[in-house]
């Protein structure tokens, strides 16, 4: 789980959460967090995203679309992957502010697996738009894996 405020968002896209640092671009791979996508005039998007190592058998999920209010104030956000829900098939569960969505991973996507090196942010790499944003108090629990 990883939790903190963000605030400044400017007219880009950016992934915050688990990811491959060798295996960023467009369309998503090896991905578990957020997007945070869109203009700042029309409240950037704040999505849940999960996606595997095969981009044929399961791209992005995209279950959440919480809204960034243009207002310049911090927002306070939360990951939080549970691998062994549902059976064992995870959840992932985001906050923004007040607001909360969640979903369970589809089967093909565990199954053709994923692999994380990293917890983080990167730019979307499929444009030319600029982001900018700034992270403050960060704070990031794991639990053992069994």
């Amino acid at each position: 789980m990883a939790c903190g405020s963000a605030a400044t968002f400017a007219n880009g896209g950016l992934y915050l959460g688990w990811f491959d640092s060798k295996k960023r671009g467009n369309p998503l791979e090896n991905i578990l967090g957020v997007g945070i996508e869109g203009a700042t005039s029309s409240s950037p998007k704040f999505e849940a995203r999960a996606a595997s190592s095969d981009r044929k058998a399961a791209h992005r999920l995209v279950k959440t679309t919480l809204r960034i209010a243009p207002d310049g104030k911090s927002h306070t956000w939360k990951i939080e992957y549970q691998p062994d829900a549902h059976g064992g098939r995870g959840r992932l569960t985001v906050w923004l502010d007040d607001h909360q969505d969640s979903f369970t991973l589809p089967p093909e996507l565990r199954k053709t697996g994923a692999t994380f090196d990293r917890f983080g942010l990167f730019v979307h790499e499929g444009g030319g738009r600029a982001s900018r944003i700034s992270l403050h108090d960060l704070t990031y629990t794991a639990a053992p894996t069994k």
